[in-house]
């Protein structure tokens, strides 16, 4: 619940974001979005080193932390190409913040990845338990 619900704040923070018109409401968003996703990040490592053997938790945490570099290294690759698109100068309208509606897109299907896993493991435990 808490990846679920920390995700969820953190689309909610990337889809209100593109809107902001005040300096001040962009920490309002960026601090809804840190709330989000630090709830939901340690909580996601934890459920992934429970169900990972002991001789194997250095190869999920170096794993762990590839996946992050990746992600930081293609992140903002993908957003200066989305920016690059909605913020052109042949364009016959712009939006520079479309950026943030595909983070929020991304946060929302990861929720979705969550939903139907946790259902799959839920359904998983009934059958075993019969």
């Amino acid at each position: 619940r808490v990846v679920f619900y920390g995700y969820l704040i953190s689309a909610m923070a990337f889809f209100i974001l593109p809107f902001v018109t005040v300096s001040w409401a962009v920490y309002a968003g960026v601090i809804f979005y840190i709330i989000g996703w630090g709830s939901a990040s340690p909580a996601l490592q934890a459920m992934m080193s429970k169900v990972i053997p002991e001789d194997r938790q250095g190869m999920l945490q170096g794993t762990l932390s590839s996946v992050n570099s990746l992600g930081l290294i293609i992140g903002p690759l993908m957003a200066s190409q989305v920016f690059a698109l909605f913020a052109g100068r042949y364009l016959s309208f712009g939006y520079p913040g479309a950026w943030f509606f595909v983070g929020s897109g991304l946060f929302l299907l990861a929720m979705l990845a969550i939903a139907i896993d946790t259902r799959r493991a839920v359904g998983m435990s009934e059958f075993q338990s019969k």
